[in-house]
């Protein structure tokens, strides 16, 4: 059996995590940007392409997952 403390810890942890991601996310889509040209760059559908689903994890995917994991956590 978790002691109680593990259990706040673990949660806390997690909680933060999903801010911190986001700011990631925002952080490294500023500076990856100009990569999404189109001019001269062959590149630019598959960055275009990792952004939308980065995006898609940091926003929804990820906060989704901590909190399944929170609950799971708490329902040992």
């Amino acid at each position: 059996m978790e002691l109680l403390i593990e259990k706040v810890f673990f949660t806390i942890i997690y909680l933060l995590l999903i801010p911190f991601v986001r700011i990631c996310f925002n952080f490294l889509s500023k500076k990856v940007f100009h990569l999404t040209e189109d001019r001269n760059n062959s590149f630019a559908p598959i960055f275009k392409f990792f952004l939308k689903f980065f995006k898609f994890y940091a926003f929804y995917l990820f906060p989704i997952m901590a909190l399944l994991l929170i609950i799971g956590k708490w329902r040992k």
